[in-house]
């Protein structure tokens, strides 16, 4: 059954007036509203507040949080539409829609710490942040434990996340050492650093990855179908990037037009983590979870638009480990690539609880970076500061990775276990929270 959403957002505005609190939304509590119309009243509410958007700056969100001016318009929202979730029937509506309020249910909750947060800043005598790190900030822990749900959508504790990025670290240590056996230096450290520096693994000459990425991903689309159900979409346009060493990576995807983009971050491009990275950005990555997410078959959510990037970072990082079944990976260094990237992920998740958490200090961190991971001391002092200017963000990959590897270690206890069918539920309803993720499969 269609629903014809143009006429029930237009019967959904007699149960909506300006009130108190400053914003088109309230229930005639003595009225019986259908899921559709609260779905559409709390969306029109929730953008009449204005919420300031997260940002890259720690110092830059908290203090939009802290001085916007309906604080006391958003607590009652909030608390409004907590109560009214109580009343909604358990059954009777369409999945999409049960999606929808799945996802109202999550927020809610989230915005009800953040304010808990945002009321006791308010209080504090010196509200002024420091550009120290958010540990040093009054607080700190409290609005890093905002952060972690607000990045990671699944509960967790620091205590939990650094055990996991141990853990990750260490196996991605042993991959490493595996293939630097296998390349023919074993126990020759700075003679396979050496190695890695040459000519064999960049383009030289001004030679672009242009004609190897379109191969590459060719190679790929024809290998979906192991791992996937068919799907009306279209592989990604291969482009140049024009930024450059303006924005220090080798690659990224813009949704807007359906494309992928290589660039040229450093003097050079580099060979060696090619592959992971058409398979993280465009299929069946960034890219391919998008299309399908677009389909008109699939929901398509009446709320205001949320990335939620433990999923959809999570999606693209999970599917790294496909890469030979896909066709590519055919080379030591390509797997090596992978791994490499595996690396910095994973003590990114220490980095970021013991700086952003524990209080670590700048040599603190730059010791453990160098101690675990004296191959790559190019990308310590960027990754350090990436995770103290932007706490959490960095553990989505990882966690998110982990949180769809663990749906699929249990469903494949099932003797009817199909893989292309768990992804295609883990794709099909976009991106949304992982604790949402994890309800709906399980």
């Amino acid at each position: 059954m269609q629903l014809n959403i143009k006429a029930a957002l237009n019967k959904t505005s007699k149960y909506m007036l300006t009130t108190a609190l400053g914003c088109a939304f309230i229930f005639n509590s003595n009225a019986e509203q259908s899921p559709l119309e609260f779905v559409n009243a709390y969306n029109t509410g929730y953008q009449s507040l204005e919420i300031p958007e997260i940002q890259l700056s720690y110092q830059a969100y908290i203090k939009s949080l802290i001085t916007a001016k309906n604080i006391d318009k958003q607590d009652k929202f909030f608390t409004e539409i907590d109560q009214q979730l109580k009343l909604l029937p358990k059954k009777g509506f369409d999945i999409c829609l049960a999606l929808d309020i799945q996802k109202i249910r999550f927020e809610v909750a989230l915005h009800r710490q953040l304010l808990t947060v945002i009321n006791k800043h308010l209080t504090l005598e010196d509200k002024e942040l420091t550009n120290k790190g958010l540990y040093h900030n009054k607080l700190g822990q409290e609005w890093y434990k905002y952060l972690l749900k607000f990045w990671l959508t699944v509960d967790t504790s620091p205590k939990e996340l650094i055990a996991f990025g141990e853990k990750e670290l260490n196996n991605a240590l042993l991959r490493y050492q595996k293939l630097q056996d296998q390349m023919g230096f074993k126990a020759k450290d700075r003679d396979f650093y050496n190695h890695l520096s040459g000519n064999d693994y960049i383009y030289i000459n001004e030679k672009t990855p242009l004609d190897d990425y379109v191969r590459k991903q060719k190679v790929v689309w024809s290998n979906l179908g192991k791992l996937f159900k068919s799907y009306d979409v279209k592989p990604a346009h291969i482009k140049q990037s024009e930024y450059g060493n303006k924005y220090p990576v080798d690659a990224y995807y813009e949704g807007k037009e359906n494309t992928f983009y290589f660039n040229k971050s450093k003097t050079h491009y580099e060979k060696r983590g090619m592959d992971m990275l058409l398979l993280h950005e465009g299929a069946p990555g960034h890219h391919f979870q998008k299309s399908i997410e677009k389909l008109p078959s699939n929901c398509r959510s009446l709320l205001p638009e949320r990335i939620y990037y433990a999923f959809s970072e999570g999606w693209a990082a999970y599917v790294e480990e496909f890469g030979e079944t896909l066709g590519i990976y055919q080379n030591l260094s390509d797997k090596l690539g992978d791994v490499e990237w595996d690396l910095v992920r994973s003590i990114r998740v220490v980095l970021d609880v013991s700086i952003n958490h524990l209080g670590w200090t700048h040599q603190q961190a730059l010791a453990y970076w160098h101690n675990k991971l004296p191959m790559l001391p190019e990308l310590a002092e960027r990754e350090i500061n990436r995770v103290r200017n932007w706490p959490a963000q960095a553990i989505t990959y990882k966690k998110g990775a982990d949180v769809i590897r663990q749906l699929r270690k249990e469903l494949k206890k099932n003797s009817d276990f199909d893989i292309k069918k768990f992804h295609h539920q883990v794709l099909k309803n976009g991106s949304v929270p992982l604790q949402i993720l994890e309800t709906n499969i399980l």
